[in-house]
């Protein structure tokens, strides 16, 4: 019986080992990380409902607009400049997600388009951080 075999061109394995690992890498990247806080936020035309009280830490706000404007999002050290904002608006019924690390004291949770940023605010809390769960 004959049997054909092919043989790979040498360079094909030395490429395909960086491009697994620069795959493997951009994976991670996109990944939540494994001990984020989730914090649901729902922006509406005149509210935004956040938790009043989350744990310092990691921490992934899933934004979601129920209203019939564009919102956005930003975060900041009550009475300081945001220190972390989505880089995009939101239309009506769009979604993202914003990663921040959290530290313990009084937050505002704003939209910071102009003609919102006095209206839609709410004040969050930020308690003791989370205990590993090793």
């Amino acid at each position: 019986m004959f049997r054909q075999t092919r043989k790979l061109h040498p360079t094909l394995p030395a490429l395909a080992i960086p491009l697994v690992v620069v795959l493997g890498f951009a994976a991670l990247a996109m990944a939540p990380a494994a001990d984020s806080e989730n914090v649901a936020v729902v922006i509406n035309d005149n509210s935004i409902d956040v938790p009043d009280t989350v744990t310092a830490g990691a921490t992934t706000f899933e934004i979601t607009n129920r209203g019939t404007e564009r919102h956005s999002l930003a975060i900041a050290r009550e009475g300081g400049e945001a220190e972390a904002d989505l880089d995009a608006e939101l239309g009506p019924g769009e979604t993202a997600t914003l990663e921040y690390d959290l530290k313990e004291g009084q937050y505002s949770v704003y939209c910071p388009m102009d003609e919102h940023k006095d209206t839609l605010k709410r004040r969050l809390t930020v308690v003791a951080g989370r205990v590993p769960t090793n």
